[in-house]
């Protein structure tokens, strides 16, 4: 059977992540991205989440990494 809870470990790389016009991607929408795709298998969610990132703020300031396991 698998889990149900997620972890999520991320740098403040993805948090901090800032879109052009100056706005913080911040930690409850990465949090809120997660949970949105949360019957996803966490490498899909990964993946997703991180495109989202990128999307929102194209050039990066720091790392962004984003570990997702299901437990």
């Amino acid at each position: 059977m698998r889990g149900q809870d997620l972890l999520c470990l991320f740098t403040d790389g993805v948090a901090d992540a800032t879109s052009p016009a100056g706005v913080r991607f911040g930690e409850q929408r990465l949090l809120d991205a997660v949970a949105t795709r949360r019957d996803r298998d966490p490498e899909a969610i990964v993946e997703a989440v991180m495109a989202e990132v990128d999307r929102f703020a194209p050039v990066p300031g720091d790392d962004r990494t984003l570990l997702v396991m299901r437990v």
